[in-house]
């Protein structure tokens, strides 16, 4: 995600959850807003559309 974008994670395999990756909420409502918004933009780029937008994880 790191290039994609620009979003930081860290692989869940280093925690035992290989399937997961971890996440730092240490930061800002609006920088967290943010980084979902990328999160779901770079999870509908893997892929197919199945409804709703990148925006649809913020409440």
């Amino acid at each position: 995600m790191l290039d994609a974008q620009g979003l930081a994670v860290l692989q869940g395999s280093a925690y035992g959850v290989d399937a997961h990756f971890r996440l730092s909420f240490a930061t800002s409502s609006a920088q967290l807003d943010e980084g979902c918004r990328r999160i779901a933009a770079a999870a509908a780029a893997l892929t197919p559309a199945v409804g709703g937008t990148a925006d649809s994880c913020i409440p």
